[in-house]
C-alpha cells in the first residue's frame, strides 16, 4: 500500500470520529429514530431496525459524497478549491453563529414551522 493511500485511508477513519461528528451523530440519530415514538412500545423492533439502517445508509452516503465530490474536483485540476476552503469555513462559521444567536433570541430555526412545533408540543402534553 502506498503512503498516499494509507494516509487517505487513515484520514477517512479519523473523519468519522471528528469532534463535530462524534458529538452530533448520537443526537442526529436519536432525533430521526425517535421522531415518531410518542408512546413507548408503539413501534416494533423491526421498524426501528429498518429506520436505523435507512438513516445510517443515507448519512454514510451523504458523508462520502461530499468528500468524493471534493476529491474529484481537486484531482481534476481545480486546485482553487483548496484555497477557497478556509474562506468557506469562515462563512459557514459566521452563518452558524448567526443562527445560534437567533435561537438564543427566541427565534424558531428549523424545517418545521413554529406553529406546527407549538401544536405538536401541546398535543404531547408539553
Amino acid at each position: 500500500m502506498s503512503a498516499a493511500i494509507a494516509f487517505a485511508f487513515g484520514a477517512g477513519l479519523l473523519a468519522t470520529v471528528n469532534p463535530c461528528g462524534f458529538v452530533l451523530l448520537p443526537s442526529f440519530l436519536g432525533l430521526y429514530l425517535g421522531a415518531d415514538d410518542r408512546e413507548a412500545g408503539k413501534v416494533e423492533w423491526l421498524t426501528r431496525a429498518t429506520n436505523g439502517f435507512l438513516v445510517g445508509t443515507v448519512l454514510s452516503a451523504s458523508f462520502s459524497a461530499v468528500f468524493v465530490f471534493t476529491g474529484l474536483l481537486v484531482s481534476a485540476g481545480l486546485r482553487f478549491v483548496l484555497t477557497a476552503v478556509p474562506w468557506l469555513a469562515i462563512a459557514i462559521g459566521a452563518g452558524l453563529t448567526a443562527l445560534g444567536l437567533a435561537m438564543l433570541g427566541g427565534r424558531h430555526v428549523g424545517l418545521t414551522p413554529a406553529s406546527r412545533v407549538a401544536v405538536r408540543g401541546a398535543a404531547a402534553g408539553g
